[in-house]
């Protein structure tokens, strides 16, 4: 764990230490007892007051009785069994009820293949490499699955495809309760957590979860009963003590909750609808040894509560190993074993490995097959290094034996893979310098061909031919509406304004830096005279004035845009809400700001340089000034929510966003004359923004103005600019283009933002399956 994440969960370790820790120490439920992680400090939590701020903040009614199945699915052969499953304790001493999970399901899924187009070194045309070979299994309810193996194994890719967030490329077929599953049923009967937890910061966690409810849950459904469902899994997740906490970042930039509450924040999202199915990508993930166990026990708790838990882990302690109820191990892509998880040691003890009573088992299977990090000789001391063949005398190092890693290989291995290699091979010398001790490929490829010959490939199969249709336990389920596009709109746009109440600073720093534009403009081009010199100066404004307000409204949306892109990509997978009311409320947001920020700018600099120095000319040039830099403004912010959304990472969009701000304003007229425009680019200046912009402000700065001068600076007895006329002329500009201008750049406005849709609506598209 990093600093940061160790102070976050510093500060909110109460929560962690105390009242979960206690839910799982006291759980009678739990057929084992887990040793306990020391109690980490235990600071007082600085409650949120949210009685007046927030998405919706309704106060709960402690009275209101409300059964936790929110989702209206029914499983009409698991009724008459629901008061056999295990009941989950609520943690509330207040309110003692009692909660017991009816719609079991099982999981299954058969003959699982996938490919991917790769391009091999050296060759232009992809070839196509299977990621995934033949993978099976069959979880009952009330269980928890763990899929492991080493990166690059499979597993997250394996998920998705359960989770129907991934197309097949290839073949397989997923099952609920033996009935084929599809995008809309996993939908409404499972739930999937991702591996980061992308949430808003901004929020409480209570408020989190009623924003969430409101979306989730079936539009017919009360509000009471939505915030008392919330109130249900606050309770059950152990979220009571950080409720009224901000979320905040992982990063600590915003105070909030403990890693630990920030993952039981997002297990909990997908809890308020009561999925049968929960899948799980790395739920320990970045998280220190004592929270990824306090997470798991909570996983723990649902499965016993009789819902299927499966998920995918990476490298788990001993005591959360042996919470799993069945092991997936992938290797290569391939089932290496798969079975009841305490049984694993057996499996690998049969065919010749062996795991000391020392090393965590997890370790074990992952030190074994990881085939990806090849065997070195550390060359760098030849002369004392000491070979020896397999099975014969001692290491001459200190890390010399394959038993480091916990592994023994028996030297009567009859019938195991092993043997028939060394059969077929001469004995080579190994070095025992070796940065890893692993199956070499052979022995692996072994393993993978007697997996299912062996008694457990042989079960599962078995278990998969054997789901038929007289066999299958029917499910229904309400095809219930959730919240129309008004609803969506409007929680989404609530969502933004707590977003800014909650943290003002950013509108105040952009604040600071307009006035302060201003300023530094009205100060260097105070009170313009109507003389020869004012005329470079005037064009000056313009110039200098259209360039601050647009160049910081590019760069602010691309260190911003791309964390709310986050948040939306995976609600938007799990179909919490559609793509248009969530761009119409941000766009809407982000509109509001760019209005008034150079509604700011343009006041100072409009007076304090004297725009228009007729103290009887008419208001309109002040309208039309504010009206420009208003339209520069939106114009290069929707440019910048357009980059930020199609370039892969903010360092991306911070080199790309300058180049293309740089060249639209080259070809503004500005820096060159549009008369003098190279043949070849003649057609550049009608694609920048910026001529328009300038154009426009250049009409309203110069029509109808008339300049003086003195006798000497008259040439032929004539002033040499007399009319801004002229200078408008001059600059290759058509003085009747204003409103034109005006009118493209909203059409430019209009543009970059529908193609922002479109960027959004294609990724959501691309990363998952359904949209």
């Amino acid at each position: 764990m990093d600093s940061n994440n160790n102070e976050n969960d510093a500060f909110s370790g109460a929560s962690e230490s105390s009242e979960f820790r206690k839910m799982v120490e006291n759980d009678n439920n739990f057929e084992q007892s887990y040793p306990s992680p020391p109690s980490p400090p235990s600071p007082e939590y600085s409650e949120y007051d949210n009685k007046n701020d927030g998405i919706n903040l309704e106060t709960i009614n402690p009275n209101i009785s409300l059964d936790n199945d929110n989702n209206n699915y029914t499983n009409n052969n698991n009724n008459n069994n629901s008061n056999n499953n295990n009941n989950i304790t609520d943690n509330n001493k207040k309110n003692k009820k009692r909660s017991t999970f009816k719609n079991r399901i099982d999981f299954s899924f058969k003959d699982i293949n996938h490919y991917v187009q790769i391009t091999e070194k050296g060759k232009k045309k992809k070839v196509s490499k299977q990621i995934l070979t033949n993978i099976n299994g069959h979880i009952e309810s009330g269980t928890i699955f763990a899929i492991m193996g080493p990166s690059g194994a499979g597993k997250t890719t394996l998920l998705d495809i359960l989770a129907h967030r991934l197309n097949i490329n290839g073949s397989g077929t997923m099952y609920l309760n033996g009935n084929k599953s599809d995008f809309n049923i996993f939908k409404k009967l499972c739930g999937y957590v991702t591996q980061s937890d992308s949430l808003m910061p901004s929020l409480t966690v209570r408020e989190t979860l009623n924003f969430y409810a409101q979306l989730k849950m079936p539009r017919d459904v009360p509000i009471k009963e939505k915030l008392q469902r919330v109130q249900d899994v606050i309770d059950e997740m152990g979220l009571n003590r950080c409720a009224d906490t901000l979320v905040g970042t992982a990063d600590n930039k915003i105070r909030g909750i403990s890693g630990g509450e920030r993952r039981r924040v997002t297990i909990s999202i997908e809890l308020l609808t009561g999925p049968s199915v929960i899948l799980l990508d790395e739920p320990t993930s970045g998280l220190d040894a004592s929270t990824s166990f306090y997470v798991m026990s909570a996983l723990k708790k649902l499965a016993k509560s009789g819902r299927t838990i499966i998920c995918t882990i990476h490298q788990p302690r001993s005591n959360i190993y042996d919470m799993f109820d069945n092991l997936l191990l992938l290797g290569d892509g391939n089932t290496i074993y798969y079975g009841k998880a305490n049984k694993a040691l057996e499996y690998f003890n049969a065919n010749g490995y062996h795991c000391s009573e020392k090393t965590n088992p997890a370790d074990f299977f992952l030190d074994l097959i990881n085939t990806q990090v090849e065997n070195q000789v550390d060359d760098s001391d030849d002369d004392n290094d000491e070979e020896e063949e397999i099975g014969g005398g001692n290491s001459g190092g200190s890390g010399g034996g394959i038993e480091d890693i916990g592994i023994s290989i028996s030297p009567t291995m009859n019938g195991s893979p092993v043997e028939n290699i060394k059969n077929t091979q001469s004995p080579q010398p190994i070095s025992t310098k070796r940065k890893a001790k692993k199956l070499t490929k052979e022995e692996m490829l072994i393993l993978k061909k007697e997996y299912p010959n062996s008694e457990q490939g042989i079960r599962v199969n078995e278990t998969l031919n054997n789901i038929s249709k007289e066999n299958r336990t029917d499910f229904k389920y309400e095809k219930n509406r959730g919240p129309g596009f008004i609803t969506q709109f409007r929680l989404l746009l609530g969502r933004e304004v707590t977003n800014a109440k909650r943290h003002p600073m950013a509108f105040k720093v952009n604040l600071i830096q307009a006035i302060f534009q201003g300023l530094l403009c009205g100060i260097v081009y105070y009170q313009l005279g109507l003389g020869q010199s004012s005329v470079q100066s005037r064009t000056g404004v313009v110039a200098f004035i259209i360039m601050g307000v647009s160049f910081p409204a590019v760069m602010s949306t691309i260190h911003v845009f791309p964390d709310v892109i986050t948040i939306f990509l995976k609600d938007r997978a799990s179909g919490v809400y559609d793509t248009l009311p969530f761009f119409l409320a941000k766009s809407f947001m982000d509109a509001c700001i760019a209005v008034l920020l150079p509604m700011v700018t343009a006041t100072i600099v409009y007076w304090m340089t004297n725009q228009r120095v007729d103290p009887f000319y008419s208001a309109a040039p002040f309208f039309r000034f504010v009206l420009m830099l208003v339209l520069a403004s939106q114009t290069c912010l929707s440019l910048g929510v357009l980059i930020s959304s199609s370039v892969p990472s903010v360092q991306v969009g911070t080199a790309v966003a300058p180049l293309i701000v740089i060249l639209f304003f080259l070809f503004s007229g500005f820096f060159i004359n549009l008369n003098d425009v190279p043949g070849w680019l003649v057609w550049f200046p009608y694609i920048s923004f910026f001529r328009y912009m300038i154009e426009a402000a250049v009409i309203n700065a110069f029509r109808d103005v008339q300049f003086t001068c003195t006798d000497a600076q008259k040439i032929g007895g004539e002033c040499p600019v007399q009319y801004g006329n002229n200078v408008i002329k001059n600059m290759g500009y058509d003085i009747d283009h204003f409103w034109r201008n005006v009118w493209i750049l909203v059409l430019y406005i209009i543009g970059f933002r529908v193609l922002t849709f479109l960027v959004l609506k294609i990724k959501s598209r691309n990363k998952f399956k359904q949209e």
